[in-house]
């Protein structure tokens, strides 16, 4: 087997653009032609994009097209001071970046086909587009409440998961009619203060999902991911791979009764892996295991006291007990090429990929394959943005 090195793939960037050719970009600023965000989406049509200029926008907007809403300021930000809704975007692409939304993000109309929304470098109150045939796709945003959605990427973001009612501060619910992997990465979830019974991470989907990468914190000493899983029909395996768990509560165990990392209830009938994970404060360890789990694989999970890790990033502080500490298989090498280190830094999908900020042209998300035989292909999938 051969380990593949970052410095040997070539990659083709994949822009946030629709690529049609007689697309129409439009220019928003408080004294031009366009003086107000809603006044140039009704002059476009599907493809086309809005680039607006810092300032406050005092409206708000509906978007029924498959348009795109760009800062025309590399990495400047604008602020839209009421709220952004989605009204009949059944098919369409929508994609929104930079924009600080200070009255929230809300969807309206019925969906049958596949409806892309992509929010990326923004400051959004709450998320909450659960919906099987929408695809989400989130990176490097902050969210002021929580994320639910069914289907699609949330990564390299904050959910700072202030009060609200609910599972979880970052919920993947309800069916998808989408293919694709669900993927939850090098995210930063947590909870400023005790919510009792709320997970950093809650998961009620049968579609394969991916949590890897995150710093998870929550108060209330509970679990930090919860798993309420019907039979999963994969047998590609889901995943909890490098994450840094996190509580420094003192409250008594939420309603599971019990205060494990990882909390599995309903069926466990389904294809889980978890590897390399830390955990710090949870008196009954990593996972609840029952004698049935046969699909269960656990490697380098690994408890540690909360002096073994920056508790405001959750990376392992030099010298610490989890610096290569990891499984030692090739996939998980990290980035320099090491033995894996435990926690949210370690392997190729470190939480350092996507604590720089924005700023211009980068790569969102990068899928490449860990290993791969020697002569086989590379498939290699890339989400990057440009204005």
């Amino acid at each position: 087997m051969n380990t593949m090195r970052p410095y040997q793939l070539s990659l083709l960037l994949l822009m946030f653009a629709n690529g049609d050719l007689f697309a129409t970009d439009r220019v928003v600023s408080v004294t031009g032609t366009y003086n107000t965000i809603s006044s140039a989406v009704a002059a476009s049509a599907d493809g086309d994009r809005i680039l607006v200029e810092p300032g406050v926008y005092n409206e708000s907007i509906t978007l029924s097209k498959s348009i795109s809403l760009h800062p025309n300021v590399e990495g400047g930000r604008y602020t839209l001071n009421g709220g952004l809704l989605l009204n009949a975007v059944d098919g369409r692409t929508i994609t929104v970046s930079g924009m600080r939304i200070l009255e929230g993000l809300s969807m309206t109309g019925a969906l049958t086909t596949l409806t892309t929304v992509r929010i990326v470098d923004s400051y959004v109150p709450a998320i909450d587009l659960v919906d099987p045939f929408v695809r989400l796709e989130m990176y490097r945003d902050t969210v002021l409440a929580r994320v639910r959605f069914s289907a699609g990427h949330v990564i390299g973001s904050t959910i700072i998961g202030t009060s609200f009612s609910g599972s979880g501060v970052v919920e993947l619910v309800g069916p998808t009619a989408l293919s694709g992997n669900v993927q939850i990465i090098g995210n930063k979830i947590g909870q400023p203060a005790v919510q009792a019974g709320v997970y950093g991470v809650f998961v009620n989907s049968k579609t394969v999902w991916h949590i890897e990468n995150n710093f998870v914190q929550v108060r209330d000493i509970g679990s930090a991911i919860g798993l309420a899983l019907p039979a999963h029909p994969y047998t590609t395996a889901c995943t909890i791979d490098n994450n840094t768990l996190f509580t420094d509560s003192s409250t008594p165990p939420g309603p599971s009764g019990f205060a494990t990392a990882v909390d599995p209830f309903g069926s466990t009938a389904f294809n889980l892996s978890t590897a390399n994970n830390a955990y710090v404060g949870f008196p009954d360890g990593w996972i609840v295991t029952t004698p049935g789990w046969d699909e269960l694989r656990q490697s380098s999970n690994l408890a540690c006291l909360a002096g073994n890790i920056d508790t405001s990033t959750g990376g392992a502080l030099a010298g610490s007990s989890l610096i290569d500490a990891g499984d030692p298989d090739p996939r998980y090498l990290d980035l320099d090429l090491t033995t894996n280190d435990v926690g949210c830094y370690g392997g190729s999908n470190s939480r350092a990929n996507f604590t720089t900020a924005m700023g211009s042209a980068v790569v969102g998300f990068m899928q490449a394959p860990r290993v791969v035989s020697q002569g086989e292909p590379v498939n290699i999938t890339a989400t990057g943005f440009d204005r």
